[in-house]
C-alpha cells in the first residue's frame, strides 16, 4: 500500500501532497479507487511552487513571462479550473481523455519496474 503525506499551513489548508508508491498491491483489480481533489487555492500554491501563476482570464501562465500560457499535456493551453496536477514534468487537464491517458501511461511505467 503506498503512503500520503499532507503538508498543511498553520490554518489547516493543504500547502502539498507526497505519495509514495507502495508496490504491485496497489494496482491489484478490484482495490480501492484512490482519489485526491484540491481546492482552488491548494491548486493556486502548487502553480506557484512549479513557477506559475494565473492570468486575468484564468489560464496558467509562466510567472515569469505573463503573456506565455503553459500547455497541457495535450498541447492546449489549460485553465485553473482544468487543472488535475502535474505527472513527469507535465501538467494534467481533469478531463475524462487526459485522465485515462495519464492511466495507461502510469501503467505502462509500473509494468517496465
Amino acid at each position: 500500500m503506498g503512503k500520503v503525506t499532507v503538508a498543511r499551513t498553520k490554518d489547516g489548508a493543504i500547502r502539498g501532497i507526497e505519495i509514495v508508491d507502495g508496490g504491485p498491491d496497489d494496482t491489484e483489480e478490484g482495490s480501492p479507487v484512490k482519489a485526491i481533489t484540491f481546492t482552488e487555492a491548494a491548486k493556486r500554491f502548487m502553480l506557484h511552487s512549479m513557477g506559475m501563476g494565473i492570468d486575468n482570464r484564468g489560464y496558467i501562465i509562466e510567472r515569469g513571462s505573463p503573456t506565455k500560457r503553459v500547455l497541457a499535456s495535450d498541447g492546449k493551453e489549460i485553465k485553473i479550473k482544468e487543472f488535475a496536477g502535474f505527472y513527469m514534468g507535465q501538467i494534467i487537464r481533469s478531463d475524462l481523455p487526459s485522465l485515462i491517458s495519464l492511466a495507461d501511461s502510469m501503467k505502462g511505467r509500473r509494468k517496465s519496474r
